[in-house]
């Protein structure tokens, strides 16, 4: 339960809901196509996997959470905190909400097989 509430708090890291970094969140920047942004999305969760790092698996496990989440379907584009009307956040917000169940069952079948292969191939580490 702990490694989902530190997941949540990856939102509050400072720059982590720029544009740039998108694809932290399953998501895209306006310069990508979907396939790009599951591209660059995969690499990146690959990428802190690999650390054997708990901070990173944390990373990691945000953005797997966010790939189920109907507010991020698809790699949807994210234009960053600046250029997104509030209205549009806070329909953002509603759509990944603890009621859409169907994406909370499917990213805690997902975080089972990424934490037990994490364990296995970190021994326990980080």
């Amino acid at each position: 339960m702990r490694l989902i509430l530190d997941g949540a708090a990856v939102d509050f890291i400072p720059g982590s809901q720029s544009m740039e970094n998108a694809n932290w969140h399953a998501m895209r920047n306006p310069r990508q196509t979907p396939e790009e942004a599951a591209r660059e999305w995969a690499k990146y969760v690959q990428s802190k996997l690999a650390t054997c790092e708990k901070e990173d698996l944390v990373l990691a496990l945000h953005a797997i959470q966010n790939r189920y989440s109907p507010a991020h379907e698809g790699f949807q584009i994210w234009w960053g905190p600046e250029m997104t009307h509030w209205s549009d956040e806070l329909k953002h917000i509603f759509q990944q909400g603890p009621w859409r169940v169907s994406g909370i069952r499917k990213s805690a079948n997902a975080f089972r097989g990424v934490i037990k292969d994490w364990m296995n191939n970190c021994k326990c580490g980080g």
